[in-house]
């Protein structure tokens, strides 16, 4: 049974969306969380074949890696990262978190550090 679970690709040299479904190999929706990061995953692994940490960055910061996302049945986007890669030891958060600001009006008071 599908429901609201998505995937999405994120290619960063191009800086463009991209849904990621059966035209990638994975399905159009997912039931649950699990079931969507488990393909996710998965997914990241195919684009490390195809495009290399050693040439690409990979997930890092400043790398060009296409990016994986989990699309909530809301609507917010979760970036995926391979299993066991820590962020915040690669720079990744303090990055999305000035980019979500960027995107949106500061609240009185908040500061974008």
């Amino acid at each position: 049974m599908a429901g609201g679970w998505k995937l999405e690709g994120y290619d960063t040299f191009e800086g463009e969306e991209y849904p990621l479904g059966a035209e990638s190999g994975l399905q159009e929706s997912y039931a649950t969380y699990e079931e969507a990061l488990s393909d996710a995953r998965s997914h990241l692994s195919v684009i490390e074949r195809q495009q290399p940490t050693a040439s690409s960055g990979g997930q890092e910061y400043e790398g060009i890696q296409d990016r994986v996302y989990v699309v909530h049945p809301g609507g917010r986007r979760e970036r995926v990262f391979p299993a066991g890669f820590e962020p915040r030891a690669h720079g990744v958060l303090p990055h999305q978190r000035r980019l979500e600001v960027a995107l949106r009006p500061l609240p009185p008071g908040e500061d974008v550090t």
